[in-house]
């Protein structure tokens, strides 16, 4: 294995954060006065994608979606913020692996598909002095996995990408970081992470 590494990638949502998707759908269920699963379904169309990519507001999107399964828009600030605010849980021992990373003189780096939501979620409950440099898909107009997002990544780390390692919850994500160069980690829980990190020679 190369271990000649300077950078590490972490995705949000999944690694520093629980999984929140299935709570969030839950609660803007309820709030809708929804099934759960349709609205989910709803979710994972284009509506989303335009509104993961920063192309539309929050307000568009509840429009899209409310749109298609007959319902009232929400009448609320932010249905979405609520939603991830009521499930949301940083994982601190991920946390305190970026930091001890960063601490042994390695780069730091967040790459995540955020809406513009969930970075005002992010911007107002996690330490962002942690990252060297930070990539949104909604700040980016492009989502993961796009071969473009990691290479922006180790260019605003100004590494190569062989001297990065892109640490994901997602299979699919680990597969595109790798063929733009970089190395990956398909997170499961700390414990592996830090035996994977092994791998790389770090040890934290």
């Amino acid at each position: 294995m190369d271990r000649n590494i300077k950078a590490f990638v972490f995705d949000w949502g999944g690694v520093l954060l629980n999984q929140t998707w299935k709570g969030q759908m839950a609660y803007a269920a309820r709030a809708l006065g929804v099934d759960p699963e349709r609205l989910d379904a709803e979710c994972h169309g284009h509506a989303w994608r335009l509104f993961v990519k920063g192309c539309i507001s929050e307000q568009r999107f509840w429009s899209y979606v409310c749109g298609a399964l007959g319902v009232s828009i929400p009448l609320r600030e932010s249905l979405w913020y609520d939603a991830l605010e009521s499930v949301a849980k940083h994982q601190q021992d991920v946390w305190d692996i970026a930091h001890a990373l960063r601490l042994r003189g390695f780069k730091i780096g967040l790459l995540s598909n955020l809406d513009m939501t969930a970075l005002q979620w992010l911007e107002n409950n996690g330490d962002l002095t942690l990252f060297h440099a930070k990539v949104y898909s909604c700040n980016e107009g492009m989502q993961k996995p796009c071969r473009d997002m990691y290479q922006l990544a180790v260019i605003r780390l100004q590494v190569e990408p062989q001297e990065a390692v892109m640490i994901d919850d997602k299979p699919d994500n680990i597969v595109c970081a790798q063929s733009a160069g970089l190395h990956g980690i398909h997170f499961r829980n700390t414990r592996q992470l830090r035996e994977e990190l092994l791998k790389f020679g770090v040890s934290v």
